[in-house]
């Protein structure tokens, strides 16, 4: 409940900041839990594993899940959307979920640790350079050069942390120090909430089409994929509960915060992913928080 409580505060907190528009706060709490938090996470997340190839098959398969999402939602949204700006908008938003700042704190909160979650999280940073590659080379920016290094440390920390666990074996993480970390991540929740007050009533009401469409491939289409996909690698091996339930919870994760960034870079429908940010994440919220007493 305490925990609950926290999040609803740092969310009002947040909203606040960004309503007064004090967004340079919101940035820099950004970039801290983008290049300290996370990596470190990630390390000690690594570090801790009990089964390192089980892992690996988790990072596989969410890797397919993002691209199946991916090649669905173009498909999807050429049914209401002509333009192709706004198809490729509503494609990575649905595709590149909150991977970290929505679904570490949620993962805490729901399952008490973080590790469920780790696997697609580190697939999301795998992804995102071949996809920014792609988008700076069919729709190019001067700035999207710039963009491909931002999973850089994501991915060093990833490829040091596996080589240091198969080298050493078995790593004790002090708890002291898995606390600390985790209650760094409940900042992300004041980035949530700054990126609340970007969108008005209004423009809720002029995207309600676009905004169903980009609901049922996100609540319907994404989460039955997940448990698919899931379903059919536990024919050939058993996978702990613990990464189905941190699986499906990424599967149900509103758009990532970067992709407001990729969207301005690329000079795609910026309003748009605000939007669909906006909207959806207090939905995964409340669909997250459900998932508790399933």
């Amino acid at each position: 409940m305490i925990q609950f409580l926290l999040m609803a505060i740092l969310i009002l907190i947040g909203y606040v900041i960004g309503f007064l528009n004090y967004r340079k706060i919101i940035s820099i709490i950004n970039n801290f839990l983008f290049f300290v938090t996370v990596p470190i996470l990630i390390f000690l997340s690594i570090l801790g594993l009990q089964n390192v190839e089980e892992f690996l098959i988790m990072l596989l398969i969410s890797l397919i899940h993002i691209l199946t999402m991916l090649l669905g939602t173009y498909y999807i949204s050429r049914t209401i959307l002509s333009n192709r700006i706004d198809r490729i908008t509503m494609t990575i938003a649905i595709s590149m979920p909150n991977t970290a700042y929505l679904a570490i704190p949620l993962s805490l909160i729901i399952f008490g640790k973080s590790s469920p979650v780790i696997p697609y999280m580190t697939a999301f940073n795998l992804f995102l350079p071949p996809l920014l590659l792609y988008l700076s080379l069919t729709l190019g920016s001067s700035s999207g050069n710039r963009l491909l290094l931002r999973p850089v440390p994501h991915i060093a920390t990833f490829i040091i942390a596996i080589t240091i666990k198969i080298l050493i074996g078995q790593f004790v993480i002090p708890i002291a120090l898995s606390e600390i970390v985790n209650y760094m991540n409940y900042l992300s929740f004041i980035v949530l909430g700054g990126q609340l007050a970007l969108v008005s009533t209004k423009d809720i009401s002029n995207a309600k089409r676009v905004i169903l469409l980009a609901s049922i491939a996100k609540y319907i289409i994404s989460p039955i994929t997940a448990l698919t996909l899931f379903s059919i690698t536990t024919l050939y091996r058993d996978i702990s509960r613990e990464y189905l339930d941190g699986y499906i919870l990424q599967s149900i994760m509103p758009p990532a915060i970067n992709v407001i960034v990729i969207s301005e870079v690329y000079r795609l429908n910026s309003k748009l992913s605000t939007l669909l940010l906006v909207v959806m994440t207090p939905i995964s919220i409340v669909l997250s928080i459900l998932l508790k007493f399933i």
